[in-house]
């Protein structure tokens, strides 16, 4: 059976044969993303999580999935075999948004609580905490090399820190309502933020700088994608559209 409430989330695993969705009903499932029947589902009669599931992500080697809930908790599941392998509780509140860097050593977490906090996921040691925004925090994510952490916040701008030591080193104040999605291109040259002011913003990978603002939705926008070869971005919106647009 599908989920009994709104579906906050979904991942795709590396290989591309599996599906995860994550649900306000406070369970994850597994599905086989090829015929759209269910493996295997997480919660049932008893919930993964206290409350809503709002982020998920997988580690680049397909091992781990890691979930983020409204019960201020991150959990750490075996892909294979479905089996809880941690939990981390640095957050108190709210998690919303996951990045798991490229090596797969660490994830990093923001929360309404207006922090961003990265981890060691195996030992769940706490390496950094990002603090600068002054509203809650809505998405975050990592540049392909590793080096950067980018993070929208409902503050109305954009920041970047060095991952490593936790230093802020841009902040960006171009958009005029809550950002609700960063993301970098595969390639690292390009910075995307989609913002409640209802356009996206693309930026310089290497100086910050703004390159375009991409105008044509309605209302806010929620989520972006760019494709494999980085020249397609598509951008989800309130106003009910997917909007796909060529660099």
């Amino acid at each position: 059976e599908g989920h009994s409430d709104t579906v906050n989330c979904v991942a795709i695993s590396p290989d591309g044969q599996t599906l995860v969705s994550g649900s306000a009903d406070k369970t994850i499932k597994i599905w086989n993303l090829h015929t759209g029947k269910q493996v295997r589902n997480l919660g049932g009669w008893f919930s993964v999580h206290l409350d809503s599931i709002c982020s998920l992500a997988i580690t680049p080697d397909g091992q781990t999935l890691v979930s983020g809930s409204r019960d201020h908790t991150i959990k750490l599941w075996n892909l294979v075999t479905g089996k809880q392998t941690g939990t981390l509780s640095q957050h108190s509140w709210g998690v919303y948004s996951l990045a798991i860097t490229p090596d797969s050593q660490a994830i990093a977490s923001d929360s309404l609580d207006h922090t961003i906090k990265l981890c060691l996921w195996d030992t769940e040691e706490l390496l950094q905490s990002f603090l600068g925004h002054a509203d809650w925090i809505w998405a975050i994510a990592v540049s392909p090399n590793g080096k950067i952490l980018a993070s929208g916040s409902q503050d109305c701008t954009v920041k970047l820190w060095n991952l490593k030591t936790g230093e802020l080193l841009h902040t960006l104040t171009d958009h005029h309502s809550p950002v609700h999605s960063v993301i970098f291109s595969w390639d690292g040259q390009i910075l995307a933020s989609g913002s409640y002011d209802n356009t996206i913003k693309l930026w310089s990978g290497e100086n910050w700088q703004l390159i375009h603002t991409l105008t044509g939705h309605t209302n806010g926008v929620n989520s972006i994608a760019f494709s494999p070869n980085s020249k397609i971005i598509a951008s989800a919106s309130d106003d009910k559209t997917i909007k796909i647009w060529q660099r």
